[in-house]
């Protein structure tokens, strides 16, 4: 659910991704904004999944739930224009 996405990512991913809709200015320097996410081309659901599920060295040691996972694919989709 989208509106459970919002949540985990206003507690997880606010100290360096702007996550609101239209908001481009992110707190860290570098780190995408939800909706500059959402809205590139090839960023489908299940390439969502994939990046929440395996390691990046530019983000912390970030470990997503599954159920997690759902609700926070569920709303970065909700902001593709």
């Amino acid at each position: 659910m989208p509106e459970r996405g919002y949540l985990y990512a206003e507690a997880n991913c606010t100290e360096c991704h702007a996550i609101d809709r239209g908001d481009y200015d992110s707190p860290y320097y570098g780190a995408p904004a939800f909706s500059e996410i959402a809205n590139v081309p090839a960023m489908s659901e299940l390439a969502l999944y994939s990046f929440f599920q395996t390691p990046h060295p530019t983000m912390p040691n970030l470990i997503v739930p599954p159920g997690d996972i759902r609700d926070l694919v569920a709303y970065i989709r909700s902001l593709r224009k």
